[in-house]
């Protein structure tokens, strides 16, 4: 006899509940009484379906296992949900950009975007893979290409940004470290346009593995950031008007 897929769901033991059960009794691997076969047997749809769900989140089926445990970070870090509006310059929202093409396998070049949530000031810089030692050299950057003191660094829940040698260096630079909600890219969404109209824009999906292109990403963001931040308008939306159905 076939065993039950391992990802099955609530719906698909039920015809064949019988069948198994006659099975395991004439194979002599059906250990219980009458009474548990009897309801066994007598189970409705949706007390199978409810059964075999719990089930599922008793023992993680159809889920990988997690390799490493939530860092404690993200009880200390707080969550930052706004309002965005009438901050003063200086509240800079991070993510990175994966310049990976069609795999994440092996290394290759991440681009860190910060874009302040008060003025659009973006600044870009390139770096090789996401380490932390990699990205702490991003922000130092970053900080000193800021026209303006950088009150809060904003990123997502990334590994690159939730750590504690991120966490020591925004410290002893005066930055508030907060971070957005898991799953949640609203939270982000100055930097997540930005990384559209910005990093994608110019530099597509391309991927990038070698070491010897970052210097010239960064040479090109340079170049880039002056550009966009002095010469190009940013609009953004005073009011939205509702006209029959939209």
């Amino acid at each position: 006899m076939s065993p039950l897929p391992s990802r099955t769901c609530g719906r698909r033991p039920i015809i064949p509940v019988a069948r198994f059960f006659s099975h395991l009794e004439r194979d002599g691997q059906w250990k219980y009484g009458p009474t548990v076969t009897e309801k066994l047997l007598a189970a409705k749809e949706h007390t199978i379906r409810r059964r075999v769900t719990a089930l599922r989140t008793t023992y993680r089926i159809g889920r990988g296992i997690p390799a490493t445990k939530p860092s404690h970070l993200k009880a200390i870090i707080p969550i930052f949900k706004g309002p965005w509006n009438g901050l003063p310059p200086g509240h800079g929202q991070l993510d990175t950009i994966a310049h990976c093409g069609d795999s994440l396998r092996g290394d290759f070049i991440y681009s860190v975007n910060c874009t302040d949530a008060s003025t659009y000031w973006t600044v870009t810089r390139a770096q090789w893979n996401k380490g932390q030692g990699a990205t702490i050299a991003s922000l130092g950057q970053i900080r000193q290409r800021l026209p303006f003191p950088w009150i809060m660094a904003h990123p997502d829940t990334g590994s690159e940004f939730i750590n504690w040698t991120a966490k020591d260096w925004c410290e002893a630079q005066g930055i508030q470290l907060t971070r957005s909600e898991p799953n949640r890219k609203n939270d982000n969404m100055y930097v997540e346009e930005r990384n559209g109209h910005v990093v994608r824009k110019f530099l597509g999906y391309g991927r990038f593995d070698c070491p010897e292109v970052v210097p010239l990403l960064n040479d090109l963001y340079d170049l880039l950031n002056p550009y966009l931040n002095h010469f190009l308008p940013v609009r953004r939306t005073m009011n939205k008007e509702r006209v029959g159905a939209k």
